[in-house]
Order: structure tokens, then C-alpha cells, then sequence
């Protein structure tokens, strides 16, 4: 018998952690580690897989620096190709000036969404993002103040969310696609 472990940017994915060496040479049960955590990810790695399914508790963190004044993305998105969360941070973007927009894309379509302020991010100015998952709804927060509670949609649970995108105007230095609140 043994264990399995994983370095800590990964995670075993099968919930079995003890295996067993059985009489033919073979293994009972195998490790599956995946990764999870990304530090100073080229953004060429975009989308990444996330390896269990989101639930509740669970978020997605990310440390990162804005480089351009446009916006960036986070989009977590589903096996289907729609977008359980769109994230649109905007500093000069479609008529948005210092704002960040919300919204999910079901069936190719995006919904309208909704705006919100306070916008916290700055050109230069390194930042820490966590995307948190209940029952209900995506709670935003930067660094530890919340500035945003979404609505999943019910056709677009967490639990269908198989990657996350970053795109746009930032340099990602961190991502944790299963970080705890």
C-alpha cells in the first residue's frame, strides 16, 4: 500500500489517496494529480483546464497587474463553449469608462449583464482577484473587500465550468483554479 501525493500546485483528481500494489505487479487504484495552480503563466496558456468541478467554497484566485488601459478578461468557461461568468474589467472599453461588467453567455448569446463600481484596478498597480462560488451566486472580491455578488445562471452551474480564460490588457503572475476562501 502507499499513498499519493501531489506537489502542492496540483491536485489528485480520482479521491482515492491510499493505492495498493496488487499480486500481479499492477496498481488497485492510480494517483491522478493535476495541476491547479499556474505562477507566472505566459498568457500563450490560456485557456486552463480546471481538473474538478467548481462548487460551492470554491473560487478561482488570481494575482495579476493590468498593462494596458482598455480592459482585461477572466471568463469561466463551460464544456459547451458557453460562459458561466464573463468578467469585463474596463478602463476604456465599448463605452465603459472605470468599471467592471458582468454577465454569462448561453447559447452563443450574452445577456446584457450588469455594471458595477467601485473600480479598484490601476495601470501598473499589481492586484489580488478571487472569483467565489455559492450555492447562488459568484461572489467578486479584490484583495479582501467584496465588491460584487452575480447570480449564476440555472442553465450554467458551477459545477460545468472546465476552464478559465484570461485575455486582454494583463500580465497574469499567479492563478489558482481551486483556491479556498
Amino acid at each position: 500500500m502507499g499513498r499519493v501525493t501531489c506537489h502542492d500546485d496540483f491536485i489528485n483528481t480520482n479521491g482515492d489517496v491510499i493505492v495498493r500494489c496488487l499480486a500481479d505487479g499492477t496498481w488497485e487504484t492510480e494517483g491522478n494529480c493535476l495541476q491547479r495552480v499556474w505562477r507566472n503563466p505566459p498568457l500563450s496558456v490560456f485557456p486552463v483546464a480546471v481538473p474538478l468541478p467548481v462548487g460551492p467554497g470554491l473560487s478561482v484566485c488570481m494575482e495579476g497587474t493590468p498593462t494596458a488601459p482598455t480592459s482585461f478578461t477572466v471568463d469561466l468557461l463551460t464544456g459547451s463553449g458557453d460562459i458561466a461568468l464573463h468578467a469585463d474589467f474596463r478602463f476604456n472599453f465599448s463605452g465603459t469608462t472605470n468599471a467592471y461588467y458582468l454577465d454569462y453567455r448561453l447559447n452563443g448569446s450574452y445577456t446584457g449583464g450588469q455594471e458595477f463600481r467601485p473600480f479598484f484596478f490601476t495601470v501598473g498597480v499589481p492586484f489580488s482577484l478571487m472569483i467565489y462560488t455559492t450555492a447562488t451566486k459568484f461572489r467578486i472580491s479584490v484583495g479582501n473587500i467584496v465588491y460584487a455578488w452575480y447570480p449564476h445562471h440555472a442553465k450554467l452551474p458551477p459545477a460545468d465550468v472546465k476552464a478559465v480564460d484570461i485575455t486582454n490588457g494583463v500580465n497574469v503572475t499567479r492563478l489558482d483554479v481551486l483556491c479556498n476562501n
